[in-house]
């Protein structure tokens, strides 16, 4: 039996209903045709958009979605092989509370399944010395995946991974010490871990030292925060676009230019501002159909910005070419958010300043 999550079929034969199917993925953040235009472009030679149609649906807690991204990940998809990715997404796919679709294969088994192959697997590489596995167990330890969750067993395979200058581990190490997981706070030992693994090229590492700096070291940060921008790290791409504006408004055209980088990778802030960017002097029209599209995005991701600015779009907006039935998904996502504590760590991007009218259309080319 295929273990890929079932879906409706999509086919190109109708383009009229082809196109409508991306609307309806798009513009109205339909899970169930998210996942099912997602399927047939990872069968049809598209997978880089497949797997992004697929993480929309599953960050909209779609069972069937979470374990087909878990799959990507796992055999390298639409993007590199990550076993972190796809450990964390049959994790969620087991602890999602959506009810199983009856006569569908049973994704919460296969996912327990998939858990114990891979953290055996991953258990055996470690003890040959592996750094990677290593780090992965590690993961497995703090989030309790496969294993008791033990902070501190965590904390120590992080350290034994990065004794191998494994420098994802080193990143991890840091924000362990940053945040007290798995051993006591020390911020001094954080900024000296994230400093040797940024010293190295690592974007990840970069942007959190930039982050992690004093005020008084805003000039550091800020270099630290273009050097991981162009190592196409999403959020330091938002959070350098960010702060060049906050030095200068001349600047809005190059903070375009990292905010759509950001926004191309999902990034929830990029999406939100890109959308308010999209708005801004424009009749509706593409322009602002193509805003809620990045609204949409950004909500399903827990943006809640995004998602009050939708429900704003559905009360307020007439004859427009919107379905009113796509209102309930932004309004489940509403009740969601309200529950999830996480949707507070996304913040708000509304003090960047709107682009000039004739910004709004263009496709800034992305920056080396």
């Amino acid at each position: 039996m295929s273990t890929t999550a079932p879906a409706t079929s999509v086919s190109r034969a109708n383009n009229q209903a082809y196109y409508r199917q991306i609307n309806i993925a798009k513009l109205g953040g339909d899970p169930d045709v998210q996942l099912s235009l997602g399927q047939w472009r990872l069968a049809n030679g598209d997978p880089y958009s497949g797997l992004r149609f697929c993480q929309r649906a599953a960050y909209q807690d779609n069972r069937n979605a979470m374990y087909q991204v878990a799959q990507c990940y796992e055999t390298g998809q639409g993007t590199a092989p990550d076993l972190v990715q796809a450990l964390t997404w049959h994790n969620r796919c087991i602890r999602s509370h959506t009810p199983l679709i009856s006569g569908q294969p049973d994704v919460e088994s296969l996912a327990h399944t998939a858990i114990e192959r891979l953290v055996q697997a991953v258990f055996n590489q470690a003890r040959q010395g592996h750094a990677e596995a290593q780090r992965t167990i590690g993961f497995c330890y703090e989030n309790g995946i496969g294993v008791a969750d033990c902070k501190i067993r965590a904390f120590a395979c992080y350290e034994k991974a990065a004794t191998q200058q494994h420098l994802p581990a080193i990143c991890d190490l840091g924000r362990c010490l940053a945040e007290g997981i798995g051993a006591r706070q020390n911020r001094d030992a954080a900024l000296q871990t994230y400093q040797f693994a940024a010293e190295r090229g690592d974007a990840i590492a970069q942007r959190c030292l930039a982050l992690l700096l004093p005020p008084i070291a805003s000039d550091k940060a800020q270099r630290l925060l273009q050097a991981a921008a162009r190592g196409h790290d999403a959020i330091a791409q938002y959070e350098y676009g960010r702060r060049l504006l906050a030095l200068s408004p001349d600047n809005i055209r190059a903070a375009d230019e990292w905010i759509s980088g950001a926004a191309d990778k999902g990034e929830p802030n990029a999406l939100f501002q890109e959308g308010q960017w999209c708005e801004q002097g424009l009749s509706p029209g593409e322009g602002f159909l193509e805003a809620v599209s990045y609204y949409q995005e950004a909500s399903e991701k827990g943006h809640r910005g995004a998602t009050e600015r939708l429900l704003e779009i559905f009360n307020t907006t007439e004859n427009l070419r919107l379905d009113p039935s796509w209102r309930r998904h932004v309004e489940a996502r509403m009740a969601r958010n309200s529950h999830n504590p996480a949707s507070d760590d996304v913040e708000m991007a509304s003090s960047i300043p709107p682009l000039e009218p004739s910004m709004s259309s263009q496709s800034p080319s992305q920056p080396s």
